[in-house]
């Protein structure tokens, strides 16, 4: 028996793929996923988020964080062409806590010509990168702490940046307060 030869149409059938599967922003950052079809002319369709629609970019402006953790946002997407529909793919947009700077000063008041040692006290699941001492204008020191001498008295702005390896950035502002160190007396005493 021979059986005839049958021709058959085959139509290819489109997936997505995204420049990165993973996004990494910072909380309240807007977050933007670009899609693209594997077979031209495939129509990207997507969802995720409270979030659908279509088109070759997922623009999410929702991306709060509050919690201590990372958060994890999933979208899926797909793609159709000539009557076909691929596999969903998935992509997944990572939310970092912004960090929280802070340090103590030691000690402070401090008197003219005494040492003050400045200590981050940063809190965040994120790691920390990116260090940035500033003593009234002045960088002072790009370490997790920072030391400093002052020689005049008055009070002087000292503030902490710190940037997580994700970009993530938060700084903080303290007084230092330098004492003179002679004491002048009045030159009057009453009874």
């Amino acid at each position: 028996v021979s059986w005839p030869p049958l021709d058959l149409m085959v139509k290819p059938t489109p997936n997505v793929t995204a420049t990165n599967d993973t996004v990494i922003v910072c909380s309240d950052a807007t977050s933007t996923l670009n899609l693209a079809s594997c077979i031209t002319g495939g129509n990207i369709s997507w969802y995720g988020h409270g979030n659908n629609g279509t088109g070759n970019t997922i623009t999410d402006n929702v991306t709060q964080n509050s919690s201590s953790v990372f958060d994890t946002i999933v979208y899926n997407a797909y793609a159709e062409l000539n009557g076909c529909t691929g596999d969903t793919s998935t992509f997944i947009i990572i939310t970092e806590p912004m960090p929280i700077a802070d340090f103590s000063v030691s000690p402070n008041p401090v008197f003219i010509q005494d040492q003050v040692i400045f200590d981050d006290q940063i809190q965040t699941p994120g790691v920390i990168s990116v260090w940035q001492w500033d003593n009234d204008g002045v960088i002072i020191s790009t370490d997790t702490a920072a030391n400093f001498i002052y020689f005049e008295p008055g009070d002087y702005p000292v503030c902490l940046a710190v940037a997580t390896q994700n970009g993530c950035v938060d700084t903080i502002c303290k007084n230092v307060t330098v004492l003179p160190l002679e004491i002048i007396l009045p030159n009057v005493i009453s009874p």
